[in-house]
């Protein structure tokens, strides 16, 4: 009976330690979270556009938007994906080249002819990216969405030069349509 209540009392006094040693563990760790995000926003950022990239592809609701090279050669390619509001979306491109740091990727909605810049986006080595796009319209409002090469500095044509560019396709609302694009 005693050897019994010796190995209870050493199991508790066990849990008890091995208890404080994961609790100091994780206070370090969490202490530790705020340095990084505030040393590693890209990190950070990274974080969050894959959280809304996987909403987006958990719970899609219209119909992609494929963006493609204007001259139609090339392997890069793009998926315009747009909340059902079209007020919101993330641009996922794949297959473009890294640009040099003094250049970005411009994504552009065109309407009536006029140019509204809509997001920045850049690539890693890979030529994967994505960003997520707010709008203030609708995005039915618009003819087409390009993506273009800029210079960060904001010197050189406005808008660059199109790496990818898709036609914008009006999508009607009515329950006999189901969602599909009209034509």
């Amino acid at each position: 009976m005693f050897v019994a209540m010796a190995a209870i009392v050493a199991f508790l006094i066990l849990s008890l330690v091995i208890g404080l040693d994961v609790s100091n563990r994780v206070e370090d760790i969490e202490e530790r979270i705020p340095i990084l995000a505030s040393d590693d926003s890209q990190m950070v950022n990274a974080l969050l556009e894959l959280r809304v990239l996987t909403y987006w592809l958990a719970y899609p609701t219209t119909q992609p938007i494929v963006l493609e090279p204007p001259s139609g050669i090339g392997n890069s390619q793009g998926v315009l994906r747009l909340a059902d509001d079209g007020l919101s979306g993330i641009l996922m491109v794949a297959a473009l080249q890294e640009l040099p740091p003094d250049s970005i990727y411009q994504v552009w909605l065109i309407g009536e002819g006029q140019p509204v810049r809509a997001a920045q986006l850049k690539v890693d080595p890979s030529g994967w990216g994505a960003t997520t796009i707010y709008l203030e319209v609708p995005i039915g409002g618009f003819d087409a969405v390009e993506v273009t090469v800029e210079r960060v500095d904001g010197l050189g044509p406005v808008p660059g030069p199109k790496v990818l560019e898709a036609e914008i396709v009006a999508q009607e609302d009515s329950g006999e349509d189901s969602g599909q694009a009209s034509g």
